[in-house]
This record gives structure tokens, C-alpha cells and sequence, in this order.
């Protein structure tokens, strides 16, 4: 895999380019044994703020709250254990109801960017 700076875009790498990769570094001995690794492009989804976001979804192009709901349920969903996708959902939902930004520290001055 060349360095991150020869790469032709900026942009961070898609997941299932990630798989793909970690599959043919990591599973080396696993391919040998159990044949050649395919994965099937499950898409591309992206919030761009409150209640924002964009898709690629089998040649599909949600956007808006739809392509963020879609978002939002489809994180919740992988969470590992029911508690953790409870408290999860529960603190998106304070935080969306009450637009809480979290905890905004200023630990000293700052030098103008140039």
C-alpha cells in the first residue's frame, strides 16, 4: 500500500477498501487454507451536521434526514450489547433534544493561525 502522501486524493480511504486491504495483509495464511477473500460494497454514508447526511447505497443517493436517520439506526444497530446501544440511543437523543455540545475546554491562550 503506497504512504498516505502519494495517494491521489486527500480524502480518507472508504471501508471496504480497508477490509479489502487488512484482509490481504492480515489474513495471508487464512487465504492459503480457505481460498481468495471477496467482499461485497455495502456503501457509503457520511453526516455533514445536525441532522444531515449523504449516501451511496446501491446506486442510491439519500441525503438529509433520511440518509441520517439510516445513519444514526445503522450505528446503533452494531453496537455489541442491548445496554450499550440503550445508552447510545439515550444520549443522542439528549443531546439532539437539547443541542448539548459536550465539554468545550480552554486550557490556555491560543497563537493566531498564519
Amino acid at each position: 500500500m503506497p504512504p498516505a502522501s502519494s495517494s491521489p486524493s486527500p480524502h480518507p480511504v472508504p471501508r471496504p477498501r480497508v477490509v479489502v486491504v487488512g484482509a490481504g495483509f492480515g489474513g495471508l495464511e487464512v487465504a492459503r487454507t480457505r481460498g481468495s477473500f471477496t467482499t461485497r460494497d455495502k456503501g457509503t454514508m457520511a453526516t455533514i451536521g445536525r441532522s444531515r447526511a449523504v449516501a451511496d447505497v446501491n446506486g442510491r443517493h439519500p441525503s438529509g434526514f433520511v440518509a441520517w436517520a439510516r445513519w444514526a439506526m445503522i450505528h446503533v444497530t452494531f453496537l455489541i450489547r442491548f445496554r450499550n446501544r440503550l445508552f447510545v440511543l439515550l444520549g443522542w437523543t439528549w443531546s439532539y433534544v437539547f443541542v448539548d455540545r459536550g465539554a468545550r475546554w480552554i486550557t490556555g491562550a491560543t497563537r493566531p493561525v498564519k
